[in-house]
């Protein structure tokens, strides 16, 4: 049951007092408790109260902090768009698969739990839909995002050392217009929301 204190900040939309509120049972430990504020919260939104923004970081902390069986709910519900980064990377920066596995359903933020627990360096994981389980000899070592109670702290990858590579001077062009779409997604924003320009082919040799 959550205290009283609890249930006034509610009722007064004191978003600060609830902040220190969840901070208090965070750092204790009632994970019941927490899940419990949460649904009050949400409740208390249906009658008006302005407290949207605690409901989804009490989501975000049970994602953050909570052990598997309370942090798989949290992430498998889906999106949470004001939270400090994806709950299914949120989850799998501070949790192993082991812990989270049991408690993630089918879908695509389970898959996403699997390869960020990937990347992360664990193994054993088993198939992930259009990925490898494991992390590939190319692949570099990537900058991965570290998540506090209240912030992110996500550094910038390194710019890779670029050497030219020589081209032949005549190569035969193919139509593969699922491989140049592929290409063109990887820049796609950036084409449509400036005056830049992606040309993309296709050929056949080494």
């Amino acid at each position: 049951m959550i205290s009283q204190r609890a249930v006034d900040a509610i009722e007064a939309s004191d978003t600060d007092d609830l902040i220190r509120v969840i901070d208090g049972l965070c750092r204790n430990r009632e994970w019941d408790r927490l899940v419990e504020l949460r649904a009050r919260c949400r409740e208390a939104v249906t009658r008006g109260k302005q407290l949207w923004g605690v409901e989804e970081h009490i989501r975000y902390r049970l994602a953050l902090e909570a052990p598997g069986q309370w942090a798989g709910p949290a992430v498998t519900e889906g999106p949470a768009r004001f939270a400090p980064g994806p709950l299914a990377e949120v989850a799998a920066s501070t949790k192993s698969w082991v812990d989270l596995e049991p408690h993630l359903t089918a879908g695509p933020e389970r898959a996403t739990v699997a390869a960020e627990r990937v990347l992360r360096g664990e193994s054993g994981i088993g198939p992930i839909p259009d990925l490898p389980d494991n992390l590939q000899e190319w692949e570099p070592s990537y900058p991965l995002a570290v998540y506090k109670s209240d912030r992110v702290e996500a550094p910038s990858p390194k710019v890779p050392s670029a050497t030219p590579e020589p081209l032949p001077a005549a190569v035969e062009r193919v139509d593969d217009f699922e491989s140049e779409a592929a290409l063109f997604d990887l820049v796609k924003a950036w084409v449509e929301e400036s005056n830049g320009k992606c040309d993309t082919a296709v050929v056949k040799g080494g």
